[in-house]
Formats: C-alpha cells, sequence, structure tokens
C-alpha cells in the first residue's frame, strides 16, 4: 500500500505538460472570485475600530453598518 501512495504521490506532483486545462480553469475562477470580494477594511464611526469589509456590525461595540 505505501508503494501505491508513493507512485500516486509521485505522480501528482509531476508535470509532462499534458494538461486538462482544469488548471488554467480554477485560476480564472480564482482571479474572479477576488475581482468580486471587497477589499480592505471599514472604520467604525463609533468606536473608530478597523473591521472587515464584509462585516455586518462592528466587532468592538456593535454598531450596525
Amino acid at each position: 500500500m505505501d508503494a501505491m501512495m508513493d507512485q500516486l504521490m509521485a505522480d501528482s506532483f509531476k508535470s509532462d505538460g499534458d494538461s486538462d486545462g482544469s488548471e488554467a480553469a480554477v485560476e480564472s475562477e480564482i482571479e474572479a472570485v477576488e475581482d468580486a470580494a471587497p477589499a480592505g477594511t471599514v472604520t467604525c464611526p463609533i468606536c473608530q475600530a478597523s473591521n472587515d469589509a464584509l462585516a455586518a456590525q462592528c466587532s468592538t461595540c456593535s454598531y450596525v453598518f
């Protein structure tokens, strides 16, 4: 069983240039998600705490954005 796992692991890291395009599809999907997601932080107007841009409320004082 160990020999089989070693062979599977070796095959998974070996690149023979014969790609089915799945890596390119994954990369383009990651780029699309990164482009859609807002970056950065939001500063709370009450306590000036820095919060994640997707936060619905302040993590410090619970002010609702």
